[in-house]
């Protein structure tokens, strides 16, 4: 598998991946889909779906996490 060109949080970077949960477990982020949203190209991707969305050349990411405090 050939890597692919992402763009996450602003920083370009190169992922052999092609689903956003492979992204996830790649980054160590936990994949219990509690407090945190995914966002490709701006438009969140549904937990229900990170195992089917691929990727793709180019893409934008952003991953959100929920943090608590007042």
């Amino acid at each position: 598998m050939s890597s692919i060109r992402l763009t996450i949080a602003g920083e370009p970077t190169l992922f052999e991946g092609r689903y956003v949960c492979s992204l996830l477990e790649h980054l160590h982020v936990p994949q219990d889909g509690r407090g945190i949203a995914i966002a490709v190209n701006d438009v969140v991707v549904p937990k229900s779906r990170w195992s089917e969305h691929e990727l793709r050349e180019g893409d934008h990411i952003e991953i959100v996490k929920a943090v608590q405090g007042g």
